[in-house]
């Protein structure tokens, strides 16, 4: 057999079956013995829906979701590691749940997963969407097909455009810069930025400085809570502990990846999971009596779908409700009757936080967190047209290259960005 090159991009692929006697359970992997038993054990809980509703209302119906998560990896190391020494995994899962009342127990549920070291969530979900239908089409061995199909690709470069091609789709993929990324990151990430010019090479290819997720709508997840967007962003930065509650793991995902856009380009600075379940080895930690703890070596920012949740993390003070269900409310629901009626049901509404989620699903935000600052209407009048601008920009700035050098109209600026993330980073 000969030896497995390993990738710049992934570190395998697998598929997850979920055994109706044993559970969810690891069923190939490529490369061979590239997961450990416990981490292995950890994907394959986090590979599918905690729920089996899946909306499938028929006797004969199939349903396709993408999602990601991330895992910690040093289940080895001692518990009580710092958050910037462990390691990390991300997995990009698309999922197929069948409900076919000739199968056993009328349905089944299987995944395939992309692991990686890094979020490339621009590269990386597209291509478990490719790799999932193959592996329905042609089986297990499509597992090494594409994985070989990956180790053509170019090696990432932050900052420069990727072409990137698989089966007979072409993607037109952008690395993040290093220094936007979560950490924990390489320290020689900040060595790379040494001898590099304040702005982006026009000639390489490079685009706007990206962080995390750039790629990711933020008006979408979050449309019937604009107003809460600036809350959103200083408890992101302060990295306040914030619940994510969703009806699925797509939803709870892109929303957790949208608000880590939200503070870009600078990295989120604590532990965060985009799809959390209480199969993960760090949920006993999290659920303890005690207050989460003022060090970040436990998540602070939880996508999760299951409500219990809100029972198990009770003293979290940040949650906020993406998402909505047939026939559900959205917002806050307003209360009749008299002034002083009003007021208690205000009252009510703070005391319980949200424990009304339990009920009915609404999008909405439980805070005890007090702004410190005012939004400014300015700037984000400037972020709502640069983010409508943004599938133009490419092409515009191209244009008008062309009909004028000097004309630098939706030319990206980054001046200074790289050294200023590379400080922030060593603080």
């Amino acid at each position: 057999m000969q030896p497995v090159v390993h990738s710049d991009w992934i570190l395998a692929i697998c598929s997850v079956v979920f055994d109706l006697d044993v559970g969810q359970r690891l069923e190939s992997v490529y490369p061979p013995d590239a997961l450990s038993e416990p981490t292995a054990s950890a994907v394959a809980f986090h590979s599918f829906p905690d729920s089996m509703s899946m909306e499938l209302h028929s006797r004969s119906s199939v349903r396709d979701s993408t999602f990601f998560f991330r895992l910690r990896t040093d289940r080895d190391r001692s518990e009580g590691a710092a958050y910037s020494q462990s390691s990390f995994m991300y997995g990009f899962v698309f999922c197929r749940q069948r409900q076919d009342e000739k199968l056993r127990r009328g349905g089944e549920q299987k995944s395939v997963v992309i692991l990686s070291e890094q979020p490339y969530s621009s590269a990386l979900i597209p291509l478990a969407q490719y790799a999932g239908p193959l592996y329905f089409n042609i089986g297990q061995t499509a597992m090494e097909e594409v994985y070989r199909e990956v180790l053509d690709w170019e090696p990432p470069v932050a900052g420069v455009r990727c072409i990137l091609e698989f089966g007979e789709t072409t993607l037109v993929s952008q690395v993040p810069e290093p220094s936007t990324l979560p950490p924990p990151a390489p320290v020689e990430v900040l060595d790379q930025y040494s001898d590099l010019p304040l702005l982006p090479s026009a000639t390489n290819g490079a685009d706007m400085l990206h962080g995390a997720f750039h790629e990711v709508d933020i008006h979408t997840p979050f449309s019937a809570l604009l107003q809460h967007l600036w809350t959103l962003w200083e408890v992101l930065l302060l990295a306040e502990p914030l619940l994510v509650l969703a009806p699925s793991p797509g939803e709870c995902s892109t929303a957790v990846a949208a608000l880590i856009a939200l503070i870009s380009p600078l990295p989120y600075s604590a532990d965060f999971r985009p799809y959390f379940t209480i199969h993960d080895p760090d949920f006993q930690a999290m659920t303890s009596p005690e207050p989460p703890p003022s060090s970040t070596n436990l998540p602070r920012l939880l996508g999760v779908t299951n409500r219990y949740f809100l029972k198990a993390l009770p003293q979290w003070p940040n949650t906020v409700s993406i998402g909505t269900k047939p026939a559900q409310a959205v917002g806050t629901q307003k209360v009749r009757g008299s002034r002083m009626g009003r007021a208690v049901a205000a009252v009510r509404q703070r005391t319980l936080g949200s424990q009304p989620q339990l009920g009915d699903h609404v999008q909405a935000l439980w805070t005890g967190y007090k702004p410190v600052t005012k939004p400014d209407q300015q700037l984000l009048d400037r972020c709502v047209m640069t983010a409508w601008l943004l599938p133009f920009a490419r092409h515009a700035a191209e244009e008008c290259r062309r009909i004028s050098p000097r004309n630098r109209i939706l030319v990206p600026h980054a001046h200074g960005q790289l050294p200023l993330l590379a400080l922030l980073r060593q603080e």
